[in-house]
């Protein structure tokens, strides 16, 4: 049998870590947006732990397969050596007004479809063409112009990780650091999601968040240690759901002239996933927008997710799974500026949106 290319092999290995995280993501309804919606007007912390023992699961194991020697997470994108500002906080409040305005994030909205959700459909397709001209296009251009400038270049040797903060706070390597401050991390989360009743008896809340987290490592264990091939090493990642979105379109528009990789494969996946478990529940069937109204504000909110999801490195998948999980102090400020963003969006939606908002607070009603 002719050799698997890395690349194929990195596409599949995408595909089942995305086919498993559609299912079970679809069918427990692991959901940021309606997490942050729980908490914020329900008092339902459930979801939200369910996505913070996630996060600790994913630092946890990924910090494990680092200590192991399975793969160098200080080769990861979010390491550099200098911390982002301006992108994650602007990125990150952009992406998360983008997805109240669309009632999901890029993640949703690709399980969403995968339903029969044509709005959603819509919504993953413009994300994916503000993403791309993002990343590539006219607005790249103004992105690398006003945003990249500022960051802060770290000391040689270190990077923008919490373990290297310590390291240098406290003297040492940051190689040193790593799993201890993972480990130490990982269970002050882990210890705020299951100190609470209601979420400890839910197992489906506590087996999907414990499932993410470990498909997250999944996907650095793929490309770290099964894609580090000497003639054709892969760039380290894991999963993620604007900027791979938008090289999905690409690859299917220019499929003999195009490489496939993880995150095309994950996308894939996911879609897949997402359809299996729709189907198994019986929920699968199409919608569409109610009027040019809805239509306008879903495409709108998504040209915001695809153009703050590029700027700030990343979505709530991105960033807040798989940039956190290798402790990059810009990805905790991006996921903060998501949350912060997203709370807006949805206070601007009840008051009528941003001009009624404005109405509201210059006339003090």
């Amino acid at each position: 049998m002719p050799e698997l290319p890395v690349a194929t092999l990195m596409g599949i290995l995408g595909a089942l870590a995305g086919l498993v995280i559609g299912f079970v993501a679809r069918r427990l309804k692991f959901c940021t947006l309606s997490s942050i919606e729980s908490a914020l007007y329900g008092n339902n912390w459930v979801q939200a732990r369910s996505w913070g023992l996630a996060i600790a699961v994913a630092i946890l194991s990924t910090h494990l397969l680092d200590h192991y020697g399975f793969i160098q997470i200080g080769e990861s994108f979010h390491l550099s050596p200098r911390i982002a500002i301006a992108g994650p906080i602007v990125g990150g409040i952009m992406f998360g007004m983008g997805m109240a305005a669309v009632g999901t994030c890029g993640f949703g909205a690709v399980l969403r479809s995968a339903g029969g959700d044509m709005r959603a459909a819509m919504v993953l397709i413009t994300v994916a063409v503000f993403g791309y001209m993002t990343m590539r296009g006219i607005i790249g251009v103004m992105r690398m112009a006003v945003i990249e400038p500022f960051t802060i270049p770290l000391e040689e040797g270190y990077d923008a990780s919490f373990a290297a903060l310590t390291a240098q706070f406290l003297g040492g390597e940051i190689a040193d650091f790593r799993l201890v401050t993972a480990i130490v991390i990982s269970l002050l989360i882990a210890v705020w999601c299951l100190k609470d009743r209601k979420f400890r008896s839910n197992p489906a809340a506590v087996a999907g968040g414990t499932i993410v987290g470990l498909i997250v490592a999944f996907g650095w264990f793929s490309t770290g240690y099964i894609g580090a091939d000497d003639f054709d090493p892969q760039p380290l990642r894991s999963l993620g759901f604007v900027s791979p979105s938008a090289e999905s379109l690409v690859y299917l528009m220019t499929f003999t002239g195009a490489t496939i990789e993880f995150g095309i494969g994950a996308t894939f996946g996911t879609v897949a996933g997402g359809f299996l478990a729709a189907i198994s529940r019986r929920q699968f069937r199409l919608e569409a927008f109610d009027d040019p109204r809805e239509m306008l504000r879903h495409l709108i909110g998504a040209a915001m997710m695809g153009i703050g999801g590029v700027t700030a490195i990343g979505c709530t998948v991105g960033q807040g799974l798989s940039g956190v999980s290798t402790l990059a102090i810009p990805s905790f400020v991006a996921l903060a500026s998501i949350i912060v963003g997203a709370i807006i969006g949805l206070k601007l939606l009840m008051h009528g949106g941003l001009i009624m908002s404005v109405r509201t607070f210059l006339h003090g009603e």
